[in-house]
């Protein structure tokens, strides 16, 4: 719980500094940072621990911001974090940013599983139907799951549409069970 507070007011106090079209170029480092830490997930460590000297810090976080677009921006995010223990968050922390940003625009990032890859038009209708269930735009990660059968999953981080066949067949045997009874 404190943690997630935390990594809430780091997130929040960078989306407040930005301009609104810096946006885009954040959402851009963003996507290059998850990427950096998901190869080299030992960059945090070092970035963590005391063994390491200051030099050599600013040196990795030099050459992790040389490619992005907000440079200054993540350094001092990065030097801050350091500074308070913190740097471990930084994932977490930048996926914050990410959903605060989104938050400001109106759109969602929506995970939808989908038992097998679909024609581009039912995909298309799946996102505006979630568009409508969620009154935002969508931003889908399409992942493909065999063992939801057919229909579709989708998860926000606060917020699950189960349309899955699976799941229907599941509520018709409960639904069966439980008149058997009467």
């Amino acid at each position: 719980m404190k943690d997630s507070f935390i990594i809430n007011r780091y997130a929040r106090s960078v989306v407040e500094v930005l301009d609104k079209e810096a946006y885009k170029d954040c959402l851009k480092d963003i996507a290059l940072l998850e990427a950096i830490f998901t190869e080299q997930p030992q960059l945090i460590e070092i970035l963590q621990t005391r063994l390491v000297r200051k030099n050599k810090k600013t040196t990795i976080i030099d050459a992790l911001t040389e490619e992005l677009n907000l440079k200054e921006m993540w350094k001092q995010l990065f030097f801050l974090l350091i500074q308070n223990g913190r740097i471990l968050q930084i994932v977490n922390i930048i996926r914050e940013i990410e959903n605060h940003i989104y938050e400001k625009q109106n759109v969602v990032c929506v995970k939808l599983k989908l038992a097998r890859e679909l024609d581009q038009e039912i995909t298309d209708r799946i996102i505006k139907y979630l568009e409508k269930v969620l009154q935002k735009e969508v931003i889908a990660e399409i992942e493909y799951n065999e063992d939801i059968l057919g229909g579709f999953y989708a998860e926000t981080g606060n917020m699950v549409v189960d349309a899955s066949l699976k799941n229907n067949l599941r509520k018709f045997v409960n639904y069966n069970q439980q008149n058997k009874f009467k």
